[in-house]
């Protein structure tokens, strides 16, 4: 499994192809997400941090995405709340269907 806590925030559009990549690459079964979601493939800069569709972008690498809205009990800040999501990506297995 391949687990990002809040790092892709920080990987611009120029490098953000190659980091998810490098991700699909390297995930058995598994990624784990705790990132900022917004309608943007390409990204979005959301207080000087990069936020992006991340449900679309791993659905379209052939995985399962299921994502929980973190809430200020767990992450008590305005921009976390607003936009922030835990996505569990599993790698589709070629007979299981989307979700």
């Amino acid at each position: 499994a391949v687990l990002s806590d809040a790092m892709l925030l920080y990987v611009g559009p120029d490098k953000i192809k190659k980091a998810i990549e490098e991700i699909v690459r390297v995930a058995e079964k598994y990624v784990v997400l705790v990132e900022w979601e917004v309608d943007s493939i390409l990204g979005k800069e959301v207080d000087y941090h990069w936020a992006r569709y991340y449900s679309e972008i791993f659905e379209w690498y052939g995985f399962q995405v299921k994502k929980y809205k973190i809430t200020s009990d767990v992450w008590p800040t305005k921009t976390w709340i607003e936009n922030g999501y835990i996505f569990v990506c599993r790698r589709a297995s070629p007979t299981s269907e989307k979700n």
